[in-house]
């Protein structure tokens, strides 16, 4: 929600059990390790950083002065 709706102005609480007391279930694809991961002989997935800045560099254009 934008600035022109309202949005930019609203706060934000945390929300507790007391006023959700029923515990939301977690989805059943939810990931919270990689044992299995590891386990399967995988390597390790590289982080979020080293994947945007080759996501970045894949995108951008040739520099002026490199000759493609």
């Amino acid at each position: 929600m934008g600035a022109a709706e309202g949005g930019a102005n609203r706060m934000t609480r945390a929300n507790t059990n007391v006023r959700s007391p029923r515990s939301i279930p977690r989805p059943a694809y939810s990931v919270l390790g990689h044992g299995r991961w590891a386990a399967a002989g995988l390597p390790p997935l590289p982080g979020r950083h080293t994947t945007l800045a080759a996501a970045f560099a894949s995108a951008a254009p040739p520099a002026p002065w490199k000759v493609a």
